[in-house]
């Protein structure tokens, strides 16, 4: 798995995706203030295989999952355009 940072996740995954092999698919955006690209690399380094790319365990799927949840629970607690008053 990467993990590893972007401005413009679609374009680096066409990047990534070259090759007769490709690389899958995306699993997860996660904005840099939930956590951070070097937070992330501290955070998992014991499964560091090279670079930006680490070992895809239950553990960081876990990891990964709460973090989602944590980006989905701030998405609900803001209020929407449609909820303002007029």
């Amino acid at each position: 798995m990467k993990l590893g940072r972007s401005t413009r996740p679609s374009d680096r995954l066409v990047e990534l995706q070259c090759g007769a092999a490709g690389l899958g698919e995306l699993v997860a955006l996660v904005p840099e203030h939930v956590m951070s690209e070097r937070e992330a690399h501290a955070k998992w380094q014991h499964l560091r295989v090279t670079g930006e790319w680490f070992e895809y365990t239950d553990e960081l799927e876990a990891w990964l999952a709460g973090l989602l949840a944590r980006v989905e629970a701030e998405r609900d607690a803001r209020p929407s355009q449609l909820d303002l008053p007029l």
